[in-house]
């Protein structure tokens, strides 16, 4: 019963701490990795699809494609966050025929 107890009030420390991640930190932690917390996919649900945009337009570099890989496994159990992604991306996709390119090795259709 304590054990319980312990568990849930380590769990309940470590949701309140990842309510106040800031995105980029989110997504960074999850890079390269498959699994995750379902209240870092809140933190992101919480963005719309121009604070996305935003977000990725604002990688460089190999943090591009794994900060983006990484958003898309988060928003695989969400449908929320997989439309404003993929909306976000799509828009980025079609601001010029490089960035069409370079969004193609996510597989998202522009």
């Amino acid at each position: 019963m304590v054990s319980r107890k312990l568990g849930a009030i380590h769990q309940a420390h470590y949701d309140g701490q990842l309510k106040d991640d800031d995105p980029v930190e989110i997504l960074e932690r999850r890079s390269g990795q498959d699994s995750y917390n379902s209240s870092e996919v809140a933190v992101l649900e919480r963005l719309n699809s121009d604070e996305l945009k935003e977000l990725f337009k604002s990688f460089k570099g190999e943090d591009l494609t794994r900060r983006i890989r990484a958003c898309l496994m988060l928003a695989g159990n969400s449908e929320g966050l997989m439309r404003n992604t993929q909306k976000a991306l799509e828009e980025i996709g079609n601001e010029s025929p490089l960035n069409k390119h370079r969004l193609s090795k996510f597989n998202i259709k522009v």
